[in-house]
């Protein structure tokens, strides 16, 4: 069991990074989507309560693909400026997770990975404001124990629009929020009860 706080894990991981794309196919109301994260946090030479001492890996990837309609007429105004949107949209969730564990002061080590995939129901509003301004809020829940118990996300960005090579272009700074509560089947021997969070940064542009 691992329990570590966003300055404990950058006072003491050896790596610690986390990246995520996304690409988005529109066309009338209709939208698709499909993004990827990627996170890998590593500990060395962590001493436990009874004096062992072990280094540990973690690599987790998060998949979503998705489908969203929206309730709102779309629009763009003469600079390419989307106007608001309000959409529900319904997917799947895929995770692989691996652990590996390598002991300091004895010849062992061990890993374990897996792969589980939950369908998520959820939706998205996004809405301009003044001259260049931009809020966006999505969130969405999902699993229902078909394969985890429940998995969930959030992410709220404020952010500013602007031209860059003749693109429609938003920066924006917000947080975002991923959970998941997962338990291995007899085939395997992963488990995960995590919530990862903390402040996002992301350059979209839009062609």
């Amino acid at each position: 069991n691992v329990e570590e706080s966003f300055i404990d894990i950058l006072q003491n991981t050896d790596s610690v990074i986390g990246l995520s794309g996304r690409v988005t196919l529109a066309y009338d109301r209709f939208e698709a989507f499909t993004d990827i994260t990627w996170i890998r946090l590593g500990f060395d030479k962590v001493t436990t309560p009874s004096g062992a001492r072990f280094s540990t890996t973690m690599s987790l990837m998060i998949s979503d693909a998705c489908i969203a309609y929206n309730l709102l007429e779309p629009s763009v105004d003469s600079r390419g400026r989307r106007g608001p949107t309000l959409a529900p949209y319904t997917g799947a969730r895929i995770f692989w997770a691996n652990t590996q564990v390598t002991a300091s002061d004895v010849p062992f080590s061990d890993s374990a990975s897996s792969v589980w995939a939950d369908p998520i129901f959820g939706g998205m509003w996004e809405t301009p404001f003044g001259e260049t301004g931009r809020f966006s809020l999505a969130g969405d829940a999902g699993g229902f124990t078909l394969s985890s118990q429940l998995t969930w996300q959030v992410t709220a960005l404020f952010g500013f629009d602007f031209r860059c090579f003749e693109h429609p272009c938003t920066l924006s700074i917000g947080i975002r929020a991923i959970a998941d509560d997962y338990g291995a089947d007899s085939t395997n021997r992963v488990t995960t009860d995590l919530i990862l969070w903390g402040p996002i940064l992301a350059w979209d542009i839009r062609f």
